[in-house]
Order: structure tokens, then sequence, then C-alpha cells
């Protein structure tokens, strides 16, 4: 009987110890950033936050390797096969084009969007519903409402505006299908837009040439490798012509830009954490439906609103999430 006992408390002890090695196994996360360290510092602790209300602990029970693209496209593949090659189990980045690139270099690795504009649109996934591969995620915008509301938000806030210079790099996959909207919305409002592409730094030094020249009564800027690495050359011209600018991410309002109505992206972040914990439990990407964003913010920055000699609308002030003083 006693041989016996000790037969079933020592399989017994085999399988606690089994079960606490699978729960203190560590696992490997890649993750690609769009800029650099310092500028995608708020992200990286949103994405950890994520994971330590799953109950992991980076140095403990996880392991996430950073690699920064610095605003180059043509860093990732090298910056993919890096993460590959560690043996990450599952690759989050930010971006269409990125993604892409990360299916291309081994497409089994399960990649997580933390954003995406058009996932269907770009061959990353056969529908939001059903993804059918090896990338998931979540979206960046939700359509045609967040548009017009993000107009309406700025005619606003600078009631005399009547045409808006549209700056933006179509490098970033998706950005040409929603300027269509903006014009649609600016249209229902009386405003011009002029739309210019910019790539290099000659096309966005031409294109503030353009703006110095044309005076346009704002600027809309959106976020991508172009702008986002030309930002301080842009925001110190506005600042010159005391020119508004109106910006796609919110993180650009807390680089300097007037203000933005638009996801937060540390929330999409601190949620792409999710999705990388259900697939470290088992669950195939293709599986996991991409999310839309839930959390929409308005950030306005009154130090550069002093700087431009505008006076934000009382109206306008008490509806924002988020002030910079």
């Amino acid at each position: 009987m006693t041989s016996r006992r000790q037969a079933i408390l020592g399989a017994l002890a085999l399988v606690i110890a089994a079960r606490a090695t699978a729960q203190a196994r560590t696992r490997r996360v890649g993750i690609i950033n769009n800029s650099t360290e310092p500028a995608s510092r708020d992200l990286t602790q949103a994405f950890l936050t994520g994971f330590r209300e799953l109950g992991y602990r980076e140095g403990q029970n996880l392991v996430v390797e950073r690699r920064y693209m610095e605003n180059r496209q043509d860093r990732v593949p090298a910056l993919a096969a890096e993460l590959i090659n560690l043996g990450v189990e599952v690759i989050v980045v930010g971006g269409d084009r990125i993604a892409l690139a990360v299916k291309s270099a081994k497409p089994t690795v399960p990649v997580v969007m933390a954003w995406s504009l058009d996932p269907v649109g770009n061959g990353l996934a056969a529908s939001l519903a059903k993804p059918a591969g090896s990338v998931t995620g979540l979206t960046w915008d939700v359509g045609n409402e967040v548009v017009s509301k993000r107009l309406q938000l700025f005619k606003e806030t600078v009631p005399s505006i009547s045409r808006i210079a549209l700056i933006w790099d179509p490098s970033t996959l998706g950005t040409a299908e929603y300027w269509p909207q903006v014009n649609a919305a600016s249209k229902a409002l009386s405003i011009q837009t002029d739309s210019m592409e910019v790539r290099t730094q000659s096309d966005v030094t031409a294109a503030l040439e353009r703006v110095r020249r044309n005076r346009p009564g704002a600027l809309f800027v959106w976020s991508g490798p172009a702008t986002a690495a030309h930002f301080r050359q842009i925001n110190e011209l506005a600042i010159r012509e005391r020119l508004p600018v109106f910006a796609a991410s919110t993180l650009d309002v807390d680089r300097g830009y007037l203000m933005a109505y638009s996801v937060s992206t540390p929330d999409l972040y601190r949620r792409a954490a999710g999705f990388v914990d259900r697939i470290l439990k088992g669950a195939k990407p293709g599986d996991l439906p991409i999310e839309q964003p839930t959390k929409f913010e308005l950030v306005i920055n009154l130090k550069t609103a002093r700087a431009i000699g505008l006076t934000i609308p009382a109206s306008v002030l008490l509806r924002a999430d988020r002030v910079i003083e």
C-alpha cells in the first residue's frame, strides 16, 4: 500500500512539475517599431503594459526583442530576418507594408499588426472576420464617420479655414484610399484641399515652399516615413508661418503639431499584446478576427496654439481628452 501511495504521489509530483515548467516557460516575442527608440518608447511601454495585465513579466517569463526601422522601410527585411533567426514566436508590427515584408521573409511566422490601414485590400487578410493566414491584429480607423468628425473639429477650431494643404507619404500602404474620404468630408465643409505627396527630402522641401507661397489656412499631415523623418522641418515652417497643423496621429501632437482627433495608438499596442497571448496559447492567427479601434482621443497642444497666435475655442477645448500645456 505504501509503495502504491508513493507511486501515486510521485506521479502527481511529476504532473505538477510539468505544469510549473510549462507556466514558467519564457516566451520570446519580436516587435519592429516604425521610428527610433526614443520616439517608440510610449508604444513599447503600452505593449508591455498589455502583457503585464495578462500575467507576463519581462525578464521572468517574457523576452521582447525590440527592433527600430527609424522611418526607413528598406530596413525591415533585415530586421525581420534578425528576429526570425532569434527564434521569436510572434512578430508585432505597425503598418501594412511592414507586415507584408515580414510575411514575405517567413510566411509561417505569426504576425500581429498593432495597426493596419487596409489589411484586406493590401492582401494581408482574406477578411476582417476570418483573416485565414498568418497575420491578424487591429485596424487604424473605422471609416468615413471618423474622417468627417476630424474635419469638423478642425473647422470648428479655425472657422476661417477655406483651404487645407494635405501632406502625406504614399509609401504608407492604405493612405491613398484614405484621401478620397478626406476630400469628400472637406467639400461638405466648403474646404478646398491641395494634396502634396512626399517621399524624399526634396519632396518635403518643395511641398513646404509651395505651402509658403500659396498660404493655405492649415496643414493636415499624415505620419509616414517621409513626414516623420522631416517632422522638425514641417513643424518649424508651420510655427514660422503661423499655420495650424492638424495631425492624423495624437503622437504627433505630443511632438508639436497643433491637434489631432484620432485613435489612441498606445491603446492599440496594449491590445496587440492580447493577440500575441492567444497565439502563444495555441490560437492560429488566421482564426483571430481583426479588430477595429475602440478608443479615440482629441488632443490639443496649447503651447503650439500660443506660438502661432491661435485661441482654441472653449467649445473645442472642453471636449479635449488631453491638453498639452
